[in-house]
C-alpha cells in the first residue's frame, strides 16, 4: 500500500483510508476517484470487520483491493492467513507473486473457518477495543496529548513533543509502543491494542510519565 508514496505518507495515508469505513457506497466511491492507475488497499479487518461499502467498492472499482486478515478480530495472528477482494484485473496482475497452496497450512485454514463462527469472540474483541479507545481518549487528553480518530485497533497520538523520551519510559516498564521517527513525526507514537491488563499498564505507564 505505500510503495508508491514517500514513507513519511503512511500515517497519513492510513488515516485517509479509515475515513472510508463506515461512508456510504456513494461517498466512498467519490473519495477513490483517484484515477485508473491508481490502486489503494485497505486492510479492513484493522477496521475490526468488513462492512457492505467495502464490499461493493472492491466488486464495482477497478482500483480498489480490499485485503482482509484474520490476525486481529480473529485472533489468528501466527497464522499468516487471510484474502482479498478485487476486480479480475488486480487479482491477476498479483497471481505471479501468490504462492498459492504452499503460502497456506491446514491449520491456518481450518482456524480461519471456525473463527468466522464464534461470534461471541468477536463481540468480546469489539467491546474491548470500544473500552480501550475510550481509556486511551481519557488518558491522552489529560496528559494534553492528541490521539486521532481512530476505529482501529491501534491509533496515533501526538505529544507535542520528541516522543522518544516517552518510548524509552515505556519501554523500561515492559510496554512496547512505536516512535515516529521512522515516519518523519518525531513527535507522535504509534500505539497497538494488546489485553486489558496490557493497556491498563500503557495507560498507568502514561499517567507515570507525567509525573516525571
Amino acid at each position: 500500500m505505500l510503495g508508491r508514496y514517500p514513507l513519511s505518507e503512511g500515517p497519513r495515508l492510513e488515516m485517509k483510508l479509515r475515513k472510508l469505513h463506515g461512508l456510504s457506497y456513494r461517498e466512498a466511491s467519490a473519495e477513490l476517484s483517484l484515477g485508473p492507475k491508481v490502486k489503494l488497499e485497505g486492510d479492513t479487518d484493522l477496521l475490526l470487520g468488513i462492512g457492505s461499502s467495502e464490499m461493493e467498492l472492491a466488486k464495482s472499482r477497478k482500483n480498489v483491493l480490499v485485503a482482509r486478515t484474520f490476525s486481529k478480530i480473529f485472533g489468528l495472528a501466527g497464522l499468516r492467513i487471510g484474502y482479498g477482494l478485487g476486480a479480475t484485473q488486480i487479482i491477476d496482475r498479483l497471481r505471479p507473486f501468490m504462492l498459492g497452496q504452499l503460502s497456506l497450512s491446514m491449520a491456518g485454514v481450518l482456524a480461519a473457518e471456525a473463527s468466522m463462527d464464534d461470534q461471541q469472540h468477536m463481540a468480546k474483541t469489539k467491546a474491548l477495543h470500544q473500552t480501550t479507545l475510550e481509556l486511551w481518549d481519557r488518558c491522552f487528553r489529560t496528559a494534553g496529548w492528541k490521539m486521532t480518530t481512530s476505529e482501529a485497533c491501534l491509533c496515533w497520538v501526538d505529544v507535542g513533543q520528541d516522543a522518544t523520551p516517552l518510548v524509552h519510559f515505556l519501554a523500561e516498564r515492559d510496554v512496547l509502543i512505536s516512535g515516529g521517527r521512522r515516519w518523519q513525526l518525531p513527535n507522535c507514537v504509534r500505539i497497538s491494542m494488546g489485553t486489558e491488563e496490557e493497556n491498563n499498564r500503557l495507560a498507568a505507564g502514561v499517567v507515570a510519565f507525567g509525573k516525571t
